[in-house]
């Protein structure tokens, strides 16, 4: 490894590990919020007995905040990236397993508040994001200090922004679509 890549590699860790903990703390605290509607999201895949699905919804949300915090902190950064790659994988393969099975419906990833249909697209983006928590057990990890902390939060705040405004975009761009469709079909 070269001098330019030794320096750009423990900061590319950083930034994935923030983007991950983000991802997992905003996903847990929405399931906090609405532990009902997460007992009735967990339900909605069929993946397990009705019985098992209070505790799985609640061991679900417990998992998502402890290594959001433990990614966010950077304390046991290498059992708390297994714990998000194993969420992402799990994630990945019960939607997967629903669409096979010609099924549709709210993934429940964000609480009942922000609906997403689940879809491959979102298999797929559980499977980056557990390849992103792999890439971050598995590198080289060096603890950032002095002046790179402000280059790194300067990059994760960068990646959050590009983040919100893609979301706000496929917003738009969503609500622009039923705004014409009811337009189309008031003409009518």
């Amino acid at each position: 490894m070269n001098a330019a890549s030794a320096g750009v590699v423990p900061v590319l860790m950083v930034v994935l590990r923030l983007l991950l903990a983000v991802r997992l703390l905003v996903s847990g605290a929405a399931k906090l919020r609405q532990p009902a509607s997460t007992q009735v999201a967990v339900a909605r895949y069929r993946l397990l007995p009705e019985r098992m699905v209070p505790l799985a919804a609640a061991l679900l949300t417990g998992a998502e905040i402890v290594v959001g915090l433990a990614l966010l902190t950077g304390v046991g950064v290498r059992g708390a990236a297994v714990g998000a790659a194993m969420l992402h994988l799990a994630f990945a393969a019960g939607i997967a397993a629903n669409l096979t099975r010609g099924r549709s419906f709210d993934c429940g990833c964000r609480g009942p508040h922000r609906r997403r249909r689940i879809s491959w697209s979102l298999a797929a983006e559980n499977v980056i994001a557990a390849l992103a928590a792999v890439a971050v057990a598995t590198l080289p990890y060096v603890p950032v200090t002095g002046a790179d902390n402000l280059a790194l939060a300067l990059a994760a705040v960068t990646g959050l922004v590009i983040i919100g405004l893609v979301t706000a975009v496929g917003r738009l761009t969503t609500g622009s679509r039923r705004f014409t469709d009811t337009m189309a079909r008031s003409s009518i």
